[in-house]
């Protein structure tokens, strides 16, 4: 998923950036980020760190302290992790499976 970039703050050996995504479209601390052309190329060096994700946007640092202007924000979120599957519900008399006709006993 790639986004404009909505504000942009110099700092100490660094910028600090903020894209137009947030955890409203599924960003997590587990998301990674990178600079890219708006052709989707990635720009050299331009690996970004999570600062904070808030609702709307992402503040995002970078060691570049100069960039173009029109650079986009692209994030991979990695994929949710799938819920075990339940086995056969124990009871506590020792029997097995729901409460209907398929519950063995013990």
């Amino acid at each position: 998923m790639t986004t404009d970039i909505v504000d942009r703050r110099d700092e100490d050996g660094g910028t600090r950036v903020a894209a137009n995504f947030g955890q409203d479209d599924g960003i997590t601390a587990d998301s990674s980020f990178v600079l890219c052309y708006p052709d989707g190329r990635h720009v050299g060096e331009g690996e970004l760190t999570l600062v904070e994700i808030l609702p709307h946007h992402t503040w995002l640092r970078t060691r570049k302290t100069t960039f173009q202007t029109g650079l986009l924000v692209e994030a991979s979120i990695p994929p949710e992790p799938e819920a075990p599957e339940e086995g056969p519900m124990l009871h506590g008399d020792g029997s097995i499976g729901d409460d209907d006709a398929s519950r063995l006993e013990a």
